[in-house]
């Protein structure tokens, strides 16, 4: 998948974009705060961020991005930073 001009890790893909409602108040977040957290890249691959980085190109911004630093498996601390920050239903 691509998000912007980032091609998505896989691990990234395992949770769901926000809806139109939710990406709107992110970027509007964003506008008012500016963008608390850098998107995380692995070798300019996307690993974490994709709803930054559309609501940041919905403001015309470039989003700020840092390289993952991380060590053993990327999807695993996809898994780690994303599960508790997100309101899923038990499907998803």
């Amino acid at each position: 998948m691509k998000i912007g001009q980032y091609e998505t890790h896989p691990a990234a893909d395992i949770f769901p974009l926000m809806d139109k409602d939710g990406l709107a108040e992110l970027a509007e977040d964003i506008r008012k705060n500016g963008q608390q957290s850098p998107i995380v890249l692995l070798g300019g691959v996307l690993l974490d961020g994709r709803n930054r980085v559309l609501a940041c190109e919905k403001l015309g911004r470039k989003p700020v991005a840092k390289k993952w630093r991380g060590t053993g498996s990327p999807t695993e601390w996809v898994m780690s930073v994303n599960f508790h920050r997100r309101h899923l239903t038990a499907s998803q």
